[in-house]
């Protein structure tokens, strides 16, 4: 199979698989590769995701803390204007989130 060699299985409403795999189709992607892509964002933190799993777990009632996910959200963007005047690597950005866990482990 070489680099994609883990099977990710979920169970969903039936209807919903009929709409997603349109919804590929019309976007020109494969169901796999839209999912994988979803993964690889969640992995990589980026911000498009990030935002859509806080704006989903406040739907479902699943954030813990409001008050400590909105510092998280304020932090973030604090730290990504900074990262945008400062013109920081990826690396260096990855010790800024470092050390706001480490600031705020609660979080």
């Amino acid at each position: 199979m070489g680099e994609f060699d883990k099977k990710f299985v979920f169970y969903g409403k039936e209807e919903y698989l009929a709409e997603f795999k349109l919804r590929m189709e019309y976007h020109d992607l494969s169901m796999s590769e839209f999912l994988r892509a979803c993964v690889e964002a969640a992995v990589g933190k980026e911000d498009i995701i990030e935002d859509f799993i806080e704006d989903y777990k406040e739907k479902k009632g699943k954030t813990k803390q409001k008050a400590a996910r909105r510092k998280i959200r304020k932090e973030r963007r604090q730290a990504e204007e900074l990262v945008s005047k400062l013109g920081l690597d990826d690396s260096e950005i990855e010790n800024i989130f470092d050390i706001i866990a480490q600031d705020h482990p609660e979080l």
